[in-house]
């Protein structure tokens, strides 16, 4: 699937699938001066915003750009008030920014991102991290919090002089119950300081919630004020 903007977009939905596509180069590109009244849309391999149990297999997204207004360019994309994605068995890599992203407004996300290789990203913006866990307020006055995040048993990599994104990267305000898994991921990352930026977030030390046995490089896995 190749769009000057998404390849697929999910749109308040429930009980989606998203399975064995080829999202290439999606999103037109950085332009700084668009052309009045063409479409300014921002780039991703899939996009899914205001939705309830999509689950996206056995995709391969890579090379998918930014938009005109110079954001995204992710491969898949849990973008606003999505609950329960589940990611999963998808090669996602050399896509301009994340491989990865859930991306909480308004409300809570919650997210399983588990059985991929993530590869190469960043491939415009060298400090993407190659996941994405992170929040904005659009415009609505509430900014959105991750209320639920699993991630376990991902490939990750990324080669020298590719940037300095780090494997994972925790940027989104987290309930004060949220449940946070981080096992069993390989993570290689050779141009970043952390494997693993928890940025100051601190549901990852809570009781209950666990970052182990992951194996990384290089070995500096958490940011923690």
């Amino acid at each position: 699937i190749n769009a000057e903007y998404m390849g697929i977009g999910v749109f308040g939905a429930t009980d989606v699938v998203v399975r064995k596509n080829d999202l290439y180069r999606n999103g037109s590109g950085r332009n700084p001066n668009p052309t009045p009244g063409s479409n300014t849309m921002n780039g991703a391999g899939a996009w899914w915003d205001t939705t309830q149990n999509v689950t996206a297999e056995w995709n391969n997204a890579w090379g998918n750009r930014e938009g005109w207004t110079g954001n995204d360019g992710t491969g898949l994309d849990a973008d606003r008030n999505t609950v329960n994605s589940v990611i999963q068995n998808n090669y996602l890599h050399d896509n301009a920014n994340y491989g990865v992203s859930v991306i909480s407004a308004q409300n809570k996300a919650s997210a399983t991102i588990r059985n991929n290789v993530i590869v190469g990203n960043g491939r415009t913006f060298g400090s993407a991290p190659e996941i994405m866990v992170s929040s904005y307020d659009d415009g609505s006055g509430i900014p959105g919090q991750v209320s639920g995040l699993w991630i376990y048993g991902n490939t990750i990599f990324r080669a020298n002089n590719e940037g300095n994104g780090a494997g994972i990267r925790l940027q989104a305000p987290f309930t004060t119950d949220t449940k946070v898994g981080i096992v069993n991921n390989i993570i290689r990352v050779n141009g970043a300081p952390y494997s693993f930026d928890a940025n100051g977030n601190r549901a990852v030390g809570r009781p209950g919630n666990v970052v182990t046995h992951n194996l990384t490089h290089p070995t500096h896995v958490l940011c923690v004020d």
